[in-house]
């Protein structure tokens, strides 16, 4: 089999997510662009829709001076059937995806657990090395939240929990329950329960 190329802003993002959606190992998934390694049909047919998304995702934003913003926002936010396209890969690659374990009474925790799992892949990838701060990188994540059925459930869940609703002076509904804070060095401002997801 020949050598797969693979584009160096693909490269970046570790090969944690590759060995992932290829259900490989990450020695193998390194190696895939220093040497011969079997593939299946299935694994390369992978990659290579990855590699595809990744450069459609550039090209859709190639204007722009800085596109990892806009590049994680849209890797973040691809979905097929309410599952992430990471996921799928890796089930179609024979992988096993890790779903969440009910928490018993504590309903805030059961729906953030199932959220995270949901969105597990997105943490594989490395964020460090683009010109845009990680945290700012990670924060992208918010978006496939907001698409889950559960966003209604998690904020209320964040208003019956005692410590979290306390934050919150103005309840009405989700979008306008806010709050304002102060920090320790006199600067303050507000948070609204729709940006904690």
């Amino acid at each position: 089999m020949a050598k797969i190329m693979i584009p160096p802003f693909v490269e970046k993002m570790g090969n944690r997510i590759i060995s992932y959606i290829m259900n490989i190992s990450e020695d193998d998934a390194e190696n895939i662009s220093k040497q011969d390694i079997k593939l299946t049909k299935s694994q390369k047919d992978t990659l290579e829709a990855f590699i595809t998304l990744c450069k459609d995702i550039r090209v859709k934003y190639v204007d722009h001076e800085n596109i990892a913003p806009y590049m994680f926002y849209d890797l973040f936010s691809s979905f097929s059937n309410g599952e992430h396209i990471f996921n799928v890969w890796r089930k179609k690659n024979g992988g096993n995806v890790v779903t969440h374990e009910p928490c018993g009474a504590e309903k805030l925790l059961s729906i953030l657990n199932r959220i995270i799992y949901k969105i597990y892949p997105l943490f594989l990838i490395h964020t460090n090395g683009w010109n845009w701060p990680s945290s700012m990188i990670l924060s992208s994540m918010s978006k496939p939240v907001w698409q889950f059925p559960e966003l209604r459930s998690l904020l209320g869940a964040f208003l019956e929990d005692d410590s979290i609703s306390s934050m919150f002076s103005c309840k009405k509904d989700f979008m306008e329950t806010k709050g304002w804070y102060m920090s320790s060095e006199g600067h303050g401002g507000v948070i609204h329960l729709i940006d904690l997801p």
